[in-house]
This record gives structure tokens, sequence and C-alpha cells, in this order.
């Protein structure tokens, strides 16, 4: 008896094994009734009647396979670069084949694709009466395969003999289909296999001939026609689960893939993220960025940013008017260095595809600005108001530019002198407090001006093993695309938003135009890029809102196909389509942005209108052999 793998999705077979014919019941349990006996006919019939119901099962799914044709979908990543609402990512391009399954099960023969067990040459499962209700004693497999009928009556006296159904007739290859005996005259049914219909047609033309055979109740003859109609309905099983297998799509782990490619994105993003917090910062002390050495303003000197910095931690012990002359110096200093620093260098970084290694690079761009506009917009901090005894008039509380601050650091320590005739009053010491006050806030606030001054870090190779990570990163991504196969994240990588999918769908060349009509139909509202090998007047694409890019070349896409376009289409490749009249150019979608039209029939006024028409702003490029022009948005 010939057995099922799972992927075949037949019934399991029967492990019970019926009595021998002569085999007595065994007797009823004390006090109860005897359970009831299957014989070898119940056996091969409730048998058939499985496999039938399996093979119409499979035969649903294969119907079902036609309505959107079969996918052979793979995957790729799709570098897309930084744009103004979005920075530069991958984006998972999911191409998928469609081909109908129309033409695929016209193209059926029989013997192609997987076979199963039970699609041999029948021996396993066509000896006389052997079905899932056991197997009888074997008939010699030369008697049992006799072409002549002299053979054939020896090996069934045999078979009488021994109390077994005569042997059923030979298999017929490649199938293992058995021609069961028309012993009654009314089966008039061909068991030759050569289509797909054939296949149906035999899976419920067994119904009626098996039924006859149970009227003649458990006899030989009966139970041996319904081993073999059990054998064909093995070898229709078979036969149907390789089919199925063969038009159904493959599996689709699209949400999988976009998840890991998204993956990828955050790491792309946290890297980008780095950079900008490591360029935000100014130059360390003391250092000028790689290439700045030499500039003016430079951050090596005593009269540099770092110099101001280093002098600001005045010693607070001694005399108030000695800490206010040093406190003045450092302060001078800090405002030299502001004054030297005539332009700013800043830096920022993007992710940027490496076209020779594939690999993602962090990209530094470099602005220089003056510092001008910066240091007249400062502000300086407010101050403590001192009491103008001596008609000095420093500009308290508020000096109003970076002058007037530098005045006011020069004379205050020179107005503080004044109060040393006083000195131990409290009016000298409420004075010398409130300037010495004064000097601490001004450097602080021209410290930070300096700081802002400062040009910024360059990241340099602080972040190369970031990205010898995310390196890593993109090529086991793209390892995963190109097989398939997606594994689960890491335990704590945490579930990051997914990629952007782009879906490609291709109709190849050579499908029959209505059966692309019909995928064409058929295609998901996600559909975002179309290549169709075949074309056809009859074909709309309304029901297709995000189609951005459309390829027909040398197809017969009609007028009225090329109106349903909807207006996302920005690219349109018509190339040799002779279906087209001349007026159709007029028709495409005003998001058009490329059209090719190389040997189209569209004429030179109609190119000249949509190659000279505005789209919000943009003009559609017309790419076309005749002018030897390309024109360009």
């Amino acid at each position: 008896m010939a057995t099922h793998t799972a992927a075949q999705r037949g019934p399991p077979e029967e492990p019970a094994t019926p009595p021998a014919p002569t085999a007595a019941p065994p007797p009823p349990a004390p006090g109860g009734t005897a359970a009831p006996q299957r014989t070898p006919l119940a056996a091969h019939v409730t048998r058939c009647i499985e496999l039938h119901d399996a093979n119409a099962a499979l035969l649903g799914r294969i119907t079902a396979a036609q309505r959107g044709g079969k996918w052979t979908v793979s995957y790729a990543m799709r570098w897309v670069p930084a744009t103004a609402g979005a920075g530069a990512h991958f984006e998972l391009v999911e191409k998928g084949v469609v081909t109908p399954v129309s033409q695929l099960l016209a193209a059926w023969k029989p013997g192609e694709g997987a076979r199963g067990a039970g699609g041999g040459d029948g021996a396993a499962s066509g000896g006389g009466g052997a079905a899932s209700g056991g197997s009888p004693p074997a008939v010699p497999p030369a008697a049992a395969l006799a072409s002549d009928v002299m053979g054939r009556l020896r090996a069934a006296a045999a078979a009488l003999v021994a109390g077994t159904p005569p042997a059923a007739p030979p298999a017929a290859p490649p199938l293992g289909i058995r021609a069961v005996h028309d012993v009654l005259g009314t089966d008039r049914l061909s068991y030759d296999v050569t289509t797909f219909a054939d296949l149906v047609r035999l899976n419920e033309g067994m119904v009626a001939p098996l039924l006859a055979r149970t009227y003649f109740g458990d006899t030989l003859m009966a139970a041996g026609d319904a081993a073999a109609f059990a054998t064909n309905y093995e070898a229709l099983h078979t036969a149907l689960a390789a089919l199925a297998a063969q038009v159904e799509s493959g599996p689709r782990p699209t949400a999988e893939a976009a998840a890991a490619v998204g993956r990828v994105n955050e790491s792309v993003a946290a890297l980008v993220t780095d950079a900008a917090a490591l360029a935000a910062a100014p130059a360390a002390d003391g250092e000028a960025p790689a290439g700045d050495r030499g500039r003016g303003g430079g951050t090596g000197d005593g009269g540099s940013s770092g110099g101001g910095a280093a002098r600001h931690n005045v010693a607070e012990e001694g005399d108030e008017l000695a800490q206010m002359a040093a406190l003045k110096a450092a302060n001078a200093a800090t405002l030299a260095s502001i004054r030297a620093k005539v332009t700013r260098r800043s830096y920022s970084y993007a992710a940027r595809m490496d076209a020779a290694t594939q690999a993602v690079v962090l990209e530094e761009a470099m602005v220089e600005t003056p510092t001008a506009p910066a240091v007249a917009a400062w502000v300086p901090p407010a101050l403590a108001v001192v009491d103008d005894r001596f008609g000095d008039k420093l500009p308290l509380p508020a000096p109003r530019d970076l002058a007037a601050a530098e005045d006011l650091n020069n004379r205050m320590v020179v107005v503080a002198r004044k109060y040393e005739d006083f000195r131990g009053t409290p009016v000298t010491t409420r004075a010398w407090t409130a300037y010495l006050a004064n000097y601490h806030t001004l450097g602080a606030g021209l410290r930070d001006l300096d700081a802002s001054l400062r040009d910024g870090a360059r990241v340099g190779g602080r972040l190369d093993a970031q990205v010898g990570t995310l390196t890593a990163a993109i090529a086991g991504a793209r390892a995963e695309c190109a097989a398939g196969r997606f594994a689960a994240p890491a335990a704590g990588a945490g579930g990051g938003a997914s990629a952007p999918v782009v879906q490609v769908v291709e109709v190849p060349a050579g499908t029959d135009g209505a059966a692309a009509e019909a995928l064409v139909a058929a295609l998901p509202a996600s559909t975002s890029e179309l290549r169709l090998g075949v074309a056809t007047r009859g074909m709309r694409f309304g029901h297709l809102p995000r189609l951005r890019i459309v390829g027909c070349r040398d197809t017969g896409i009609g007028d009225d196909a090329v109106a349903s376009l909807p207006a996302t289409v920005e690219e349109l490749d018509v190339r040799g389509c002779r279906g087209l009249s001349a007026a159709a150019g007029l028709q495409v979608r005003a998001g058009l942005r490329t059209l090719w039209c190389e040997g189209a029939s569209l004429q030179a006024d109609v190119l000249a209108a949509l190659a000279g028409r505005g789209c919000g702003g943009d003009v559609v490029a017309v790419v076309d052999a005749r002018a030897r022009r390309r024109k360009y948005a």
C-alpha cells in the first residue's frame, strides 16, 4: 500500500489490519455485544472516499491559485539617499514574478513534478486487495503482471484457491493508474490520463463504478475492484499533490524581511545621530581640527579660546583688587580669542552608499561661515549696578555689545581702585563685591561666546567600529534577502519600525493575453512598479493607486489602457508599442515625469507638447530616439 507524506496533505492510511475473510469474529465481551468488523470491501471503499475527498481539496487549492496566479517572490535592499523629509535609508524591494496558473495546468503532463510513493508502478498498492484494510497473501509478481489471457486466468485461479481477490490489472506508467475490468458493462470510464482535465474527470468518474461494486457485498470481485480503485485514487492524490505544490505561490515572508531591513535602518540612523553629536561639540581645547592648522584664530596659543578658558579660574585668595586685575586679564584674553575668530567651520555628516564597496559610509560636509553676525547678535549678561559715586558712568547693568563689554572689562578695576581710600567701609565692601561678581559674570558670558565661535569637531575615525558593525549587519540582511529566510531578532534588539516596502510585479513575456489581463486585474493595491512582458488594449490600472513606474515595452497596450493609469505614475516606458494612437500621449497623467517612447506611434508635435507642458512645476522628460535628444525636468 502506498504511503503519503504530510506535504502531500493526503489522509493517513488506516492503521488497522482487517481480518482475513475466513477468520471468525472475536467473541463478544461478557455482558456486551460484538464490535462491528470492517470487511475488506468496506476498508477499500472507506479508503477511496477519504482519498476522493482529499483529492477534491487539492483541486480546490489549485482552483484558488488560478485567481491570483503563481507568485515567485524574491527580495532585495535598495538604498534611498536622504531627502528634505527623510534621512537616508534602505527600502525593501519585493519582486514578484506572476505566472498564470491556467498556463501551468495546460502544460501539465503525466509524470511531471515530484512523485510520491503512490505514483510508482503500482505494485506496492495494486496487489489483490492491497488497501488500507491490509494486504492478503501476495500473488507472485510474474503471474500478477502476466499479459496473456491464459496467464491471467491461471493467476486468478490461484487467487481463488488462496481465498483472495484476483490481481488487479497492471499499472500504466507513469502515474500507476490501473484500468479496472468493466465486468458489468456499465462503467464506461476511460483510465487514460494525459491532461489536468483527466485528473479531474477520473477523480469523480470512479465514484459511480465503485458504488456499483458495493451492491455485490463482500465478494472477491467487489473487493478486488475496490482495491484497484483505491490504488487509482492514491495515484491521483500523488499527482494532484505535486501539481498543487507546483502552481501554488511559495511563502512570502515580507513582514519578516521588512523588519530585518528596518533593524539595519535603525543602525544607519544611530550612526548619523552619533556623528552629529560628536560634530556638535566644539573642538577640544588646544586641538585644531585636521586641516585647520595655520588658520587665523586657531586653538593652540595663549590667545586662543583655550587660553582664555584656562585663565578664568583665578585664585579667590588675596586682595579683591588683585583678583579683579587677574579676572580682567583673563577676560581680555578671551576677548582677543573672540576677535581672532573671523570664520567658523562646522561639520555635518550623512550616510552615503559607496558605489564601489556597496557599504554605507559617513559623508562629511564642511560649512565655513563668518562669525561677525553671531558676535553682533551676542547679548552680554546682566551685571550688578554699582553706585556711580565718582561719576565714571560705566555701562551697567547691561553693556549693549562686545565693544561695550570690553570697555567695561577695562574700566571696572580702575574705578574700584578709587575706593582704596575708603577701605574697610561698608561702601567699599559693597562696591568691590559687586565689581568682583561682575568680572566673574562677564567672563562666563565671554567664554560662552568664544566657545560658540570655535570650529566644530570632526568625527575622524572615532566611529570606525560602529561603521564596521553596520557593514556586517548590511551584509547579513542582504544574504537573508537572497535566501528568502530571515532570522528572528536577537534578544533585546527591540521592535523598531519596519523598512518601507516597494512591491515590484513582473508579468513575463509569453503569457497569454487574456491571462495577463486577469493577472493585472488581480494585482494588490500596494503594487508600485509594474513590468509587463505582455500588455493588451483591455488592461486597466485604476485599481493600483500606488503605481509609480510602468514598463510595457514592445507590447500591444492601447490608448484606453494608458488613459487608465493612476495620477501617481511618474515613469512610463512604451517604446515599440505600435498600438498607441498619435494622440495617446495626451492622455498620460499629470504626475508623469519621464516618458520613454522610441518607436511608439506618437507624433512629433505630441512629443513636443508633452516635453513643454508643466506638471506641478516640473517638465516631463521625453526620451525619443527620433529627436536624438533627452529633455529633463
